[in-house]
């Protein structure tokens, strides 16, 4: 799951500690932890953020989709 993601510029999940974080990368943009609903299934307490990560067939993540409040779900692919 941790890797970068090509949503515009970039949206990194990174572990730290125990931690899953996530962070969108531009001016103004901050780190924040995400927790998990399910294996697949992640959300963000600090924001109205849902994260869901698809694997390939050989089950490595492949993409994320990213739903954000009244903004709609966004799917980008792992860099």
């Amino acid at each position: 799951m941790d890797g970068t993601y090509a949503l515009a510029p970039n949206f990194d999940i990174m572990i730290e500690g125990n931690q899953l974080m996530a962070q969108a990368t531009g001016p103004g943009q901050g780190k924040f932890a995400i927790f998990p609903e399910s294996p697949t299934q992640f959300f963000a307490k600090v924001n109205d953020i849902q994260i869901e990560f698809a694997n390939d067939e050989a089950g490595k993540v492949k993409q994320l989709t990213l739903r954000q409040g009244p903004v709609g779900a966004r799917t980008a692919p792992r860099k």
